[in-house]
């Protein structure tokens, strides 16, 4: 359930937990003038979805002092690489969900495409049918 903001635990602590650790082994990867050279590094699909988690997790339910110290962050720092990742990330995924549409609507007309052959194709054997029982003389079941 909800908690007031600021009263206890997030909901996942484990996935917080991963997201830690996972983020500095992350960094511990890096070289050691990683932060001289920020343009020549990409941020990582991954990363990126497990820092908006980390986040999500440390501002829903989470501790004023944590709150105060993101918002304080926010406000203080002129870095913008991550609302950068933020809007990157909003725009691959709108990319993608139009996509899945555009696909999903070739879909569905391919099926309908099928379907409208196949009754051609079936009225035609009929036709066929009833002209070699006309020309024939006799009728096939």
């Amino acid at each position: 359930g909800q908690q007031p903001p600021g009263s206890g635990a997030p909901d996942r602590p484990g996935a917080a937990n991963s997201a830690r650790a996972f983020i500095h082994n992350e960094e511990r990867k890096l070289p050691d003038e990683w932060e001289v050279r920020m343009s020549e590094f990409r941020v990582k699909s991954q990363i990126a979805k497990e820092v908006l988690s980390l986040l999500g997790i440390m501002l829903f339910n989470a501790n004023e002092k944590v709150q105060e110290s993101m918002l304080k962050y926010f406000l203080h720092t002129k870095e913008e690489v991550f609302f950068y990742a933020v809007r990157n990330r909003m725009q691959m995924s709108t990319a993608n969900i139009k996509e899945k549409r555009l696909l999903i609507s070739q879909q569905r007309a391919r099926l309908q495409d099928a379907k409208s052959q196949a009754d051609n194709l079936r009225t035609t054997m009929t036709l066929g049918v009833k002209a070699l029982q006309v020309k024939c003389g006799f009728k096939i079941s």
